[in-house]
């Protein structure tokens, strides 16, 4: 049976429309797992294959510690984690919520417990931690302005990462939060 098209509308061509901007809009988006890994590979600068959805909620480390409640939260196959937010509204202290936020998946991956492994004779020995920790990606999916420096007006996706100032070189890889501000994006539709 053939789609019935409304009469009248300019997009007769399209059956739905969701908003992003909307709590449903935004995860029925990016609760679909191919469409989740196509953003992801299009903002972080490696190549994601699959990802395993996590809880969005983030207790404290103690009881009376404010929790963290995230939009979407998922791990690559890799072992590293994200976090993707959309915040329509202003946030003036986005940037510290954001380390707040990507601060979560650091702690816990620490080991609960003692750190074992087993030696060459099969004993199991007490073992010293590593701190070897996987990467952490915070992506916030902004509906105002962060970074209003006239420099950066034509700039819509900003990655932040730990930097050595003195020397311009990255501290650690293993955190990263990628801002996209919507307002800076001013295409037309037929660009």
């Amino acid at each position: 049976m053939a789609k019935k098209k409304n009469k009248g509308s300019e997009y007769s061509d399209f059956s739905t429309f969701i908003n992003l901007k909307t709590d449903f809009g935004f995860k029925k988006i990016f609760g679909n797992k191919k469409i989740m890994i196509a953003f992801l590979n299009t903002v972080l600068p490696e190549k994601i294959e699959s990802i395993e959805y996590l809880s969005p909620e983030q207790l404290g480390v103690k009881k009376e510690n404010r929790k963290a409640v995230y939009d979407i939260s998922c791990k690559t196959a890799e072992g590293k984690h994200v976090i993707v937010e959309m915040q329509a509204s202003v946030q003036p202290n986005f940037a510290d919520r954001g380390l707040l936020y990507i601060s979560f998946p650091i702690i816990n991956q620490a080991p609960k417990g003692k750190v074992t492994k087993v030696n060459k004779k099969g004993e199991t020995i007490k073992a010293p931690w590593d701190y070897s920790l996987k990467g952490v990606y915070m992506i916030g999916i902004l509906d105002f302005v962060l970074f209003p420096e006239e420099s950066t007006e034509n700039i819509v996706i900003e990655h932040v990462k730990l930097v050595r100032l003195e020397a311009n070189i990255i501290f650690s890889d293993k955190l990263e939060i990628v801002t996209i501000e919507l307002p800076k994006f001013n295409k037309k539709a037929e660009e």
